[in-house]
């Protein structure tokens, strides 16, 4: 009785064994439920994917549904072509289609047209401006430097040797004028040619009332006389003065032939001349010279007695009024420029030769078709200006361009008074042409042109 007692109590299960089992299958099964969740989430995730990866993954189907479609395209890089679709292997966006005839998920439009939305438009900032015609002024800005006029210059010299006797005009700089006296000369020959006239006139007188031959040969010596001491540069009432007091002078006064300032002296007392000495230049500063340097752009609208403006630094609120009047016959290979010489009125003798000078040229160019320059891209071998056809449309142009002048272009041809171009946000228009393949067949064109 006590075994079998024994053996019983062993046999019955513990409770704490119990709970611990049923904990563990529950654990399991919890795990189980979770996977299984997890499985069915990601499988439900793949069959919604499954359509766009169809369609992305699956270029040359997408292709053979529609035949219309010439290349693929990136938006960001329209330099990425491929002939079916995909990623942009520089971004990894999608690819987009550009149909045949060049235009990009549209229908076939005029030739070198391409369309951008309002929306479009106002977010990248496109402004527009109207082609017009209108009378042009163009304004050429040249510097220049002040100089002497050289048909105002004179040089003083004698026409005898000599000694000088006394010097009256002996400063550089010193403004005389026309009739003051420059210096005295003493020369054995101005004195010799004196006695001869006065001899000659004596004789006149003399024999003026006589019938012989010889007052004709007192005639010739006085005339022939009064020609040397002309020729020398003795004048009229010098020379009436010998007849006057009847003596020859020793020393003979030289007079300034002109007015102005004295820009070189050589004349000395008691120096000795001959007449190939120059001992004055004389300079009228009433007029002078501004040689300017014109660019040979601008050469074909420069005429001889243009009119120009000038300023001077020393006087910034003054403007000087002349004109053209020498445009020199060679180019400045170096500067490729042209020397013009204008002529200026100098009362007041403001202007100083040597002095920098501003120089302003106005041309009336007339009545002209023109556009701003912000309108047009300039690649180098072609001029592109973009017009607008309205409803969002544009067309792309090459344009054949004159003069620039302040901002603006002349149109030679390529646009029409009344069109309205881009003035703003050309080069974002410039890449939506080439996103629908406008750009790309105008480049066609010019390369068959070329060939």
């Amino acid at each position: 009785m006590e075994e079998q007692t024994t053996t019983s109590q062993n046999n019955t299960p513990q409770p704490s064994n119990i709970n611990r089992k049923v904990m563990l299958v529950a654990v399991i099964a919890i795990v189980l439920l979770s996977f299984e969740t997890a499985i069915l989430v990601k499988s439900r995730l793949k069959g919604q994917n499954a359509p766009q990866t169809t369609s992305t993954t699956n270029p040359e189907e997408a292709n053979q549904k529609d035949e219309t479609i010439d290349y693929w395209t990136c938006s960001m890089h329209p330099f990425v072509k491929q002939a079916v679709a995909g990623k942009c292997p520089v971004c990894a966006m999608d690819l987009i289609p550009v149909k045949k005839g060049g235009m990009a998920d549209s229908s076939m439009m005029e030739e070198n047209t391409f369309t951008i939305s309002p929306q479009r438009q106002q977010l990248i900032g496109v402004k527009l401006t109207e082609v017009k015609s209108q009378n042009i002024n163009k304004t050429i800005r040249a510097v220049g430097n002040i100089v002497v006029d050289e048909t105002k210059m004179v040089e003083v010299q004698t026409k005898f040797s000599g000694w000088i006797d006394k010097v009256f005009a002996n400063q550089l700089g010193q403004h005389i004028k026309k009739g003051d006296p420059l210096f005295t000369i003493y020369s054995p020959e101005l004195v010799a040619t004196q006695e001869e006239y006065l001899l000659a006139w004596r004789g006149t007188k003399q024999f003026e009332h006589s019938e012989y031959k010889e007052v004709v040969s007192m005639d010739s010596l006085l005339n022939a006389s009064r020609r040397r001491l002309s020729q020398w540069d003795i004048s009229k009432e010098q020379i009436d003065s010998l007849e006057q007091t009847n003596k020859a002078e020793r020393t003979l006064t030289i007079y300034a032939p002109a007015s102005g300032h004295i820009i070189m002296k050589n004349a000395l007392s008691n120096m000795q001349v001959t007449p190939d000495i120059k001992l004055y230049t004389i300079a009228d500063h009433s007029r002078v010279w501004v040689n300017v340097d014109v660019f040979e752009t601008d050469l074909a609208m420069m005429k001889l007695g243009q009119s120009a403006k000038m300023s001077v630094p020393a006087y910034p609120d003054k403007e000087f009024l002349g004109k053209i009047t020498f445009i020199s016959p060679h180019l400045t290979s170096e500067t490729r420029t042209l020397k013009i010489r204008l002529e200026f009125a100098n009362p007041n003798l403001l202007l100083k030769p040597e002095m920098y000078a501003n120089v302003e040229f106005e041309i009336q160019m007339g009545e002209r078709i023109v556009i701003p320059e912000s309108a047009v891209i300039r690649t180098g071998k072609q001029n592109i200006a973009f017009v607008s056809l309205g409803e969002g449309r544009f067309a792309l142009r090459n344009v054949s361009l004159g003069m620039k002048f302040d901002g603006w272009y002349e149109v030679l041809a390529g646009l029409e008074t009344n069109q309205h171009i881009v003035t703003s946000a050309n080069f974002l228009v410039d890449a939506e042409s080439k996103l629908q393949g406008v750009k790309s067949s105008w480049q066609e064109e010019e390369s068959q042109k070329e060939k």
